[in-house]
């Protein structure tokens, strides 16, 4: 019996990335996700959306 928790990483925190951490959360998955614009990870997290990613540094 595999009890390995599936695991996945989004990118992009709009409509379509976030409604996919949700139902991947939903379902069991670990779900982590990034977006460029901080707000935008802030508030897929506050849903539960999955757990945000460690912050980049940003690119020139």
């Amino acid at each position: 019996m595999d009890t390995t928790t599936p695991r996945t990483h989004i990118v992009g925190a709009g409509l379509i990335g976030a409604s996919l951490g949700i139902g991947l959360a939903a379902e069991g998955w670990d779900v982590t996700i990034e977006d460029a614009d901080p707000d935008a990870q802030a508030l897929a997290r506050s849903i539960g959306a999955g757990a945000t990613s460690r912050a980049r540094p940003p690119t020139s």
